[in-house]
């Protein structure tokens, strides 16, 4: 099963990194990987929730949150018969003021396995890209 990473050390407190991670409605404010997203149900993110996400070179996806650990992360997941997407979005404590943030996109089932490794180097820019303006987003505007 295709799985991709990318991890940002951040200067700022988990409920600072949390709350703009979780304000998923406004990233395409911080990250030129996402175009838009928009609340299917008119719910925040929370359990079950579903988001409808528009990001440039890939068609659009329902995520729905299928875990949640505020503010510890997230995570969601979308598909298609043979195709399952999970995308997990963590954040670790390394220190009083510093924290990890941990990004990772798991393809699974048979067209999985096949658009996983397809898709594998845009979906590494794409979690480097996300990590890397998370960080500046956060880092700047303290």
């Amino acid at each position: 099963m295709p799985s991709y990473e990318s991890t940002a050390f951040i200067a700022a407190s988990r409920e600072r990194i949390w709350a703009v991670l979780a304000d998923v409605n406004h990233w395409h404010q911080w990250t030129p990987t996402i175009t838009s997203v928009q609340s299917i149900d008119s719910r925040p993110l929370e359990l079950g929730a579903r988001f409808e996400i528009l990001q440039p070179r890939l068609p659009p996806a329902v995520w729905t949150v299928k875990y949640i650990s505020p503010p510890n992360g997230f995570a969601w997941e979308t598909g298609s018969p043979g195709l399952h997407v999970v995308a997990e979005h963590r954040i670790e404590e390394i220190g009083d003021s510093q924290q990890r943030v941990i990004q990772r996109v798991t393809f699974t089932g048979v067209v999985g396995q096949v658009l996983g490794r397809l898709f594998g180097v845009l979906t590494e820019r794409y979690l480097a890209q996300e990590c890397t303006s998370l960080k500046r987003r956060i880092e700047t505007q303290q």
